[in-house]
C-alpha cells in the first residue's frame, strides 16, 4: 500500500484525505487500502436496511444480521445514526477483513469464529449485558474484556469500587479508539484526559502490581516493604522486641566476645555458655 495524502472519490469526484474513506482489504483497493467511495457518499446513499444491504454489496463489505441488531441498539442508546454505526463497526475488529461473500442474513454465528452451544451463548449474553450493559457490538465486547482482564491481572480488584473503575476506564478507551479511527482528535484528547483523571483518582500507577505473576524483582521487594509498613509500623527497634536482635548477632557478641573478656579480666566468672543457647 502506497503512502498517499489525497484520494479522489469515484462518486462525488472530490479529492479528500484518506481518513475520509473506510478501510478496505479488497485486492482492488490494495494501492490505497481504502474504499474508492468516501464515507459521506456512502452514508448519503443509505436510507433503509435494504439500501444498506445494496451499498454493502457494491463496496464488497458484508452484511451481518447480528451486527446490524447490535448497531441498532447502540443507535437507540447514543442517538447516532444506525447506518453510520454499522459502517464503523463492520470496518473494525474481526469483521474488517470480511467481504460480501461472508455476509450472514439469518443471524448465525460468525463465519470465521468457532461455533458455540446455544445454551452457553444465552448465559454468556446475560452475563455480558449485566457486566457491560447494552449497545455494544461483539468486537466491542472483545475489546472491553481484554482491556479489563489486563487490569484485573495487574492491579488489585479487592473492592467493587476498583472493579467499576477498571470497567469505566475500559469503556473510555473503547470510545477513544473509535473516535481516533474517525479522526475525531478533539474527543479522543478529552477521553484520554478523563482516563488520566480516573487513573489518578484510583491511585493507579504503571509501577503498581498485585505481585501475583512476579517471582522476583522490584515488585516483590516493594510488596514486602508495603506489608511491613502496613502490618508492622515503622518505629524504633527497642520498642519492637519481636524484631530486636532477630538474627541473634547481639547475643553472639555478648556470649563469645564480651563474656570471655570479662572472665579474662576477672570482671565475671561466667563459663556456662553453649552454642545452642
Amino acid at each position: 500500500m502506497s503512502e498517499i495524502d489525497k484520494i479522489r472519490c469515484s462518486a462525488c469526484g472530490k479529492t479528500k484525505r484518506p481518513t475520509d474513506y473506510y478501510v478496505s482489504y479488497s485486492s482492488f483497493h490494495r494501492d490505497t487500502g481504502k474504499l474508492h467511495v468516501c464515507k459521506m457518499c456512502i452514508l448519503d446513499s443509505i436510507t433503509s436496511k435494504e439500501s444498506l444491504i445494496n451499498t454493502l454489496r457494491m463496496i464488497d463489505k458484508p452484511f451481518i444480521e447480528t451486527l446490524f441488531t447490535s448497531s441498532t441498539e447502540e443507535s437507540e442508546k447514543t442517538g447516532k445514526a444506525v447506518w453510520g454505526l454499522y459502517m464503523k463497526n463492520v470496518s473494525m475488529g474481526q469483521y474488517k477483513t470480511f467481504t460480501w461473500n461472508e455476509s450472514d442474513f439469518k443471524g448465525h454465528s460468525n463465519p470465521k469464529t468457532e461455533e458455540v452451544d446455544n445454551s452457553d451463548e444465552v448465559v454468556l449474553s446475560k452475563n455480558i449485558i449485566r457486566k457491560w450493559g447494552r449497545g455494544y457490538t461483539e468486537s466491542d465486547i472483545d475489546y472491553l474484556e481484554n482491556f479489563y482482564n489486563e487490569y484485573d491481572n495487574t492491579y488489585a480488584t479487592d473492592t467493587p469500587v476498583q472493579i467499576n473503575l477498571y470497567k469505566n476506564i475500559a469503556k473510555i478507551h473503547l470510545q477513544a479508539e473509535k473516535d481516533l479511527a474517525e479522526n475525531n482528535t478533539k474527543s479522543f484528547k478529552e477521553l484520554m484526559e478523563l482516563s488520566s483523571k480516573l487513573h489518578n483518582d484510583g491511585n493507579i500507577k504503571p509501577i503498581q502490581s498485585t505481585g501475583a505473576n512476579d517471582d522476583k524483582g522490584v515488585s516483590t521487594y516493594g510488596l514486602w516493604i508495603k506489608e511491613i509498613e502496613q502490618d508492622e509500623p515503622c518505629e524504633f527497634f527497642e520498642n519492637k522486641p519481636l524484631y530486636e536482635d532477630y538474627d541473634k548477632l547481639k547475643k553472639y557478641w555478648e556470649d563469645w566476645f564480651v563474656r570471655p573478656f570479662k572472665n579474662i579480666f576477672n570482671l565475671s566468672k561466667d563459663f556456662n555458655v553453649r552454642d545452642d543457647d
